[in-house]
């Protein structure tokens, strides 16, 4: 049994973490985006706000968001800072893709930060352009990505 969880965001408490993470391990190095909190992408219903818990604790967030024939994007992942460098960006990607492929995902797609590419890469993600449906808030530090599951 995996002491990690993938879980929906649902409490005010869960919904202070997933924006609090996104601000500070996101948002911080883009001063010309500013953060909105109450962005209608995150109470879509075919888009699904997640949080990691390890043993019980809340450490990243992560978003899916269902797209058309088999696949998804995964969408503003993140760790905690205080728990990076500790496997759980890879214990992320596993139990994402458990909960991609339960909702009939085929292929995942992300715009991967030019300094994760390394990371993605090393996980079977492979550079592709994709049409992303929110391509107007990317930056021109994102890489297209994608992989099979």
């Amino acid at each position: 049994m995996s002491d990690y969880q993938l879980v929906p965001v649902v409490s005010p408490e869960d919904w202070a973490f997933f924006h609090a993470v996104r601000q500070s391990e996101l948002f911080a190095r883009r001063p010309d985006i500013v953060y909105d909190a109450n962005h209608p992408d995150d109470r879509t219903p075919r888009h699904f706000p997640l949080l990691l818990k390890f043993n019980g604790k809340r450490i990243g967030v992560a978003r899916l968001d269902l797209l058309a024939r088999g696949a998804v994007a995964m969408r503003l992942v993140a760790i905690e800072r205080g728990e990076q460098r500790k496997g759980h960006g890879r214990a992320l990607m596993r139990v994402f893709e458990d909960l991609a492929r339960a909702k009939g995902a085929i292929r995942i797609f992300l715009n991967a930060h030019q300094s994760a590419v390394g990371f993605y890469e090393s996980l079977g993600f492979v550079r592709e352009n994709w049409v992303d449906p929110a391509a107007g808030s990317l930056g021109d530090d994102s890489v297209a990505m994608s992989k099979a599951i």
